[in-house]
C-alpha cells in the first residue's frame, strides 16, 4: 500500500514537471516567434517600407494612398510600397500556413478592420494597458488548448492615433 502511494506521488510529480516543462518550451517558442516578427518589422521600417510587384495577393495598400510615390512602373511591371504592418501581416499569414503558429497585429484603435482583436486579445489588450506587461496564458480555441502570448510594442504607425500596436502569438 505504501509503495503504491509512493509510486502514485512520484508519477504525479513527473506528470506535473513534464507539463510545466512543456509550457516553458511553448512560452519560449512564442517569445522567439514574436521576436522574429518584431525584428522583421524593424528591418522593413528601417528601409521605409519595401516595394513589391503588384499581384492578386499584394494589391496597393489603400491605407498608404496618401503617399505620393506609393506605386510606380518599371521594366513593364507595376510596383507598390508595403509598409511594415502590411509586410508583417502577409509574412504572419504564410508562417501560420507553414508552421501552425498563429500570429497577427491588433489594436483597440484599428486602422484596418481585418486586425480586430478576438475576445481573448481584447482581454489581453486591457491587461497590457493596465500594467504595461506582456500577457501569456493557456487558453482554449475550440476544443484545443493553446498557449497565447500578447505583447505591446511602441511603433511608428501610419496614423498618429496609434499609440501602440499589439502582437498576438498563439501556439497549439
Amino acid at each position: 500500500m505504501v509503495w503504491t502511494l509512493l509510486l502514485g506521488i512520484i508519477l504525479a510529480i513527473i506528470i506535473e514537471k513534464n507539463y510545466s516543462y512543456a509550457k516553458y518550451i511553448a512560452t519560449q517558442e512564442a517569445i522567439t516567434s514574436t521576436n522574429k516578427d518584431l525584428a522583421y518589422r524593424s528591418w522593413v521600417a528601417s528601409h521605409g517600407g519595401v516595394y513589391v510587384k503588384v499581384d492578386e495577393r499584394t494589391p496597393p495598400n489603400p491605407y498608404l494612398k496618401h503617399i505620393k510615390d506609393r506605386d510606380f512602373r518599371a521594366v513593364g511591371e507595376k510596383f507598390t510600397l508595403m509598409n511594415p504592418a502590411y509586410t508583417l501581416t502577409q509574412m504572419m499569414h504564410d508562417y501560420t500556413k507553414l508552421y501552425g503558429v498563429k500570429t497577427h497585429i491588433t489594436s483597440k484603435k484599428l486602422l484596418n478592420p481585418k486586425n480586430r482583436p478576438d475576445m481573448w486579445e481584447t482581454l489581453a489588450l486591457n491587461k497590457i494597458e493596465q500594467n504595461r506587461e506582456n500577457y501569456i496564458e493557456l487558453n482554449y480555441i475550440g476544443n484545443a488548448e493553446y498557449l497565447r502570448q500578447s505583447l505591446s510594442y511602441g511603433t511608428e504607425c501610419i496614423s498618429s492615433a496609434f499609440k501602440c500596436c499589439f502582437v498576438s502569438t498563439t501556439l497549439s
